[in-house]
């Protein structure tokens, strides 16, 4: 006869906290793992089922997995470990078709299974998930142990045992909640004409860092100090400055690399381009985030980016973090909540995993950036090969002008730009990169001897982009 006390059997609440009050049978924790100890026959079973939410409870809604192959041994030796010499027998989840799982919904619910024991006192079984099951090609390939039931994570392809903490007759409450694969994606992208959208012809950026943080509390702030995860921008072609994470590969306490990596699950996160991308040698030194520019005054500005939920593709969704803090020169998304089921479909370039659903992926989190340039020659209009003497027109053979100190201005004509300022070689040609969008002045002042050619008609009016014509107003010396 035997006689159990379920107190503590909520669903949910992990099985090492369930209390357990048993008569003529024994109870065993080896390690880490705790086990079964029957006499006479019984069944271990239940259900193997999709984690939505991630929470390790089976919630309403989330279905089983069939096709899961599991394990069951009897632990001989005591060990702990499922040896091969000690495998009893194996089998496959499937529909619950006599409706007798605590867990799978009623008749022909998914993800069932039940084994057959019969023993006595001091007779321990485990229950193992197959390796195989997350190999490619497997039933778990992708998924993510949610539960803390089982000696270590479900990241994959090593064999795990379920810990067994409770005794009756029949035992329907071995189960396993897997949370499917998701990821998020997915470019970097030159944006030449500061749109803020992907046109035909602007290209992706390789060799950019981009890091994945944690954004539980949804206030548009990394919550750790490291990064969940940490990749490049890669790829040919029309595929180039594509990213990925499928995974958390740090801990983001440390940032020091975990030993397994764990799946990505539902949540609320931010993409972050961090700021040594823009270091002098770095993919993006002397580049903006897309819809920044430049007041008169020197004073940069920058348009919002748009939401990553919103699930629009092709455009920008990053914003320079000009707060001194951590993150100060980072670009950071909004905050990106990822669900399984519900995330965008059809986006392109998808280069998103085989085994990733594509309702499981959000490739819709991109990044554009852009420069600009300003120059280019200061030259002496003498007329020299043909050309005509102070016309304010470059031709003949005019030769550059060197020793000219060339100075760039914001608009206001009084602000300077950080770095703006060069002298002329023989050549007389100069140029300032890396600039934002917006209006400037050039200064130039010529050696001693010289003063501005005479005024054309384009003279006011550098924006009409007609080369070889003297842009500087005025005839006087500098």
């Amino acid at each position: 006869m035997y006689s159990s006390n379920r107190s503590n059997q909520q669903r949910g609440l992990p099985k090492s906290v369930r209390t357990l009050a048993v008569s003529a049978l024994t109870f065993t924790l080896l390690l880490c793992l705790s086990a079964v100890v029957f006499a006479g026959k019984s069944t271990l079973g239940d259900f193997v089922w999709i984690d939505l939410n991630g929470d390790g409870v089976k919630d309403a809604g989330e279905p089983g997995i069939n096709g899961v192959k599991l394990n069951l041994y009897q632990d001989g030796n005591s060990d702990g470990a499922p040896q091969p010499g000690e495998l009893i027998s194996t089998t496959v989840t499937a529909n619950d078709i006599a409706g007798v799982g605590d867990d799978t919904g009623g008749t022909n619910g998914p993800g069932f299974y039940r084994f057959p024991v019969t023993g006595g006192t001091g007779i321990v079984y485990m229950v193992e998930v197959d390796s195989s099951n997350f190999l490619p090609g497997g039933p778990l390939e992708g998924y993510t142990y949610t539960g803390n039931n089982a000696t270590n994570q479900y990241d994959g392809p090593n064999p795990r045992v379920y810990p067994v903490t409770q005794i009756q007759f029949d035992e329907p409450n071995i189960d396993f909640p897997f949370a499917p694969p998701m990821s998020v994606g997915n470019r970097v992208w030159f944006d030449t004409n500061n749109n803020g959208v992907q046109d035909a012809s602007e290209q992706g950026i390789n060799g950019v860092t981009v890091q994945l943080y944690s954004d539980a509390n949804n206030d548009g702030m990394p919550d750790d100090a490291f990064p969940l995860a940490t990749t490049t921008t890669a790829g040919t072609g029309a595929n180039a400055g594509l990213y990925l994470f499928t995974q958390q590969t740090q801990d983001p306490t440390t940032g020091a690399a975990l030993t397994t990596p764990v799946g990505l699950l539902s949540g609320t996160y931010i993409v972050a381009i961090p700021k040594a991308n823009f270091n002098a040698g770095g993919p993006l030194a002397g580049y903006h985030s897309s819809l920044t520019s430049v007041t008169n005054a020197g004073l940069l500005s920058e348009t919002a980016p748009t939401d990553p939920d919103d699930n629009a593709d092709t455009d920008d969704n990053g914003a320079l973090h000009t707060l001194v803090d951590a993150y100060n020169g980072y670009v950071l998304s909004k905050p990106i909540t990822l669900s399984p089921t519900t995330e965008p479909t059809g986006e392109t370039p998808n280069n998103n995993n085989s085994y990733t659903a594509d309702n499981s992926s959000n490739l819709t989190v991109d990044f554009g950036f852009y420069t600009v340039s300003l120059g280019n020659q200061v030259w002496l209009d003498n007329g020299v090969g043909g050309g005509t003497l102070n016309n304010g027109i470059k031709d003949g053979s005019e030769p550059g002008l060197a020793g000219a100190t060339v100075q760039l201005f914001y608009a206001d004509g009084v602000t300077p730009v950080s770095g703006g300022s060069v002298t002329t070689l023989n050549t007389g040609v100069f140029t300032f990169t890396g600039l934002v969008q917006g209006a400037y002045v050039v200064k130039v002042t010529p050696p001693a001897g010289y003063q501005s050619s005479t005024d054309t008609a384009d003279t006011t009016t550098p924006n009409n982009n007609v080369d070889d014509q003297d842009n500087g107003i005025g005839t006087n010396p500098g």
